[in-house]
């Protein structure tokens, strides 16, 4: 299966840039976040925005059609992808900072939470387990690029995720 990124906002093509949440990923993300009607969604890593503006149009979906609240926070450690995503999506709260500052900054406690932040070394672990402390206790965890980051799905796979065959792979754990 030939892998076609597009430009869209900006965002480099899938050589440059292994990582990045695909078209199709992000409509996944939209339809999951629909179906499960969170009043809170968190994302660790704000990319190159696609699954941050899913998660935003979802959001924005259940509040027009359902009159059903929810709320969408990121944080990226990058300063210039926080103030871009602060500029092009003000409806999202987003954190300059790893996701221990996330988690002290969130509110109310996410349903749907987003891993996609550095994945190297004991980072996915550091995610989850900060953003678990906070959590609802139903919520769905979804970690990004267990097809193509051995660790993350070794991981996601430890905590009994099933990884699901996107582009880049995703680990979903209910």
């Amino acid at each position: 299966m030939e892998l076609r990124v597009s430009r869209q906002y900006g965002a480099p093509a899938l050589e440059e840039n292994q990582g990045a949440v695909t078209e199709e990923e992000a409509a996944f993300l939209y339809g999951l976040a629909l179906a499960l009607r969170p009043t809170c969604i968190a994302e660790v890593g704000t990319g190159w925005l696609r699954s941050l503006r899913a998660f935003c149009g979802a959001a924005a979906w259940l509040r027009n059609h359902l009159d059903w609240p929810c709320a969408v926070w990121s944080c990226d450690i990058k300063k210039d992808a926080v103030t871009r995503a602060q500029k092009e999506l003000p409806l999202a709260h987003v954190v300059c900072g790893d996701s221990i500052a996330l988690a002290k900054a969130m509110c109310p406690a996410p349903q749907l939470i987003f891993i996609d932040g550095e994945h190297h070394e004991e980072r996915p672990r550091k995610d989850y387990e900060a953003l678990k402390a906070v959590a609802d206790e139903k919520a769905v965890f979804v970690f990004h690029d267990t097809g193509i980051i051995l660790s993350v799905r070794e991981y996601a796979e430890g905590l009994g995720a099933i990884c699901l065959p996107t582009p880049r792979g995703m680990g979903i754990l209910a």
